[in-house]
């Protein structure tokens, strides 16, 4: 399984007196991953505990379908909320256009700090997946983009991105004041040790 997280951020809304009002949003998307085989989805098999755990106290969808086969169309129209045929992410050279305003750019607009990792070459810098973060990174390199990168290296770089917030924009709420402010029981998956290198 390639893990990709779109860390869409905006863990630490931006500056402002309803800061602690704002929810924070976190977007993660694992490439290929069946939903039988979550178990907050109903699978008997321990794969997927910290998924499981966020689950037990988020938002989930019952009925949420892809619209397309393949990675790079399918994550632009979750990220834009158009069809391949609009956005027009349908073959492998395609770039996503700067005129697909992104979730990340809607985010950034309304005030929060976005940040983006990503572990699968084609949703990077260079077919403009980027747009609208304030901090990206791109794991996979060139030239060799079918480099192993585990969940657990994601994950973790996850955390450094989003705590490190803090000295960036240090009158912010940033990520770690985000989750002091936070109700521990929807943030409890963070700080639940992880099971590498699973999810």
């Amino acid at each position: 399984m390639l893990p990709i997280i779109a860390a869409l951020g905006a863990l630490g809304p931006a500056c402002g007196p309803t800061d602690a009002t704002r929810p924070n949003v976190l977007l993660i998307v694992v490439d290929t991953l069946r939903w039988d085989r979550v178990g907050s989805y109903g699978s008997k098999r321990d794969t997927t505990p910290s998924i499981d755990l966020l689950a037990s106290d988020a938002i989930r969808f019952e009925r949420a379908y892809a619209t397309a086969p393949w990675t790079m169309p399918s994550v632009a129209s979750m990220i834009t909320g158009y069809f391949p045929s609009s956005h027009g992410v349908v073959h492998l050279k395609d770039i996503l256009s700067d005129q697909s305003l992104t979730l990340a750019e809607y985010l950034q607009s309304a005030g929060y700090r976005t940040c983006g990792i990503v572990s699968h070459l084609m949703l990077g810098s260079e077919f403009n997946f980027d747009q609208g973060f304030d901090r990206f990174v791109q794991l996979a390199q060139w030239p060799d983009p079918h480099q192993a990168i585990t969940s657990y290296e994601v994950t973790r770089n996850a955390e450094v991105l989003l705590r490190g917030s803090k000295a960036t924009s240090p009158s912010c709420s940033s990520f770690t004041t985000s989750i002091r402010t936070t109700p521990t029981n929807r943030t409890r998956w963070w700080d639940t040790p992880r099971h590498p290198p699973g999810v």
